[in-house]
């Protein structure tokens, strides 16, 4: 799957909706790590106690 140079005249969608996605999956990943992270903390925070 080859990607055509970037035409200023010629707005593909493909790469904006791509662009999206991608935003999105790294918005996920943030959350899914930040989640991760605080179960852990409370995790551990209820096994010292």
């Amino acid at each position: 799957m080859s990607t055509p140079p970037n035409d200023p005249s010629d707005p593909q969608p493909t790469s904006k909706s791509r662009q999206n996605r991608s935003r999105a999956i790294v918005a996920g990943a943030i959350a899914l790590i930040l989640v991760v992270i605080f179960g852990y903390m409370l995790l551990v925070g209820g096994l010292v106690d």
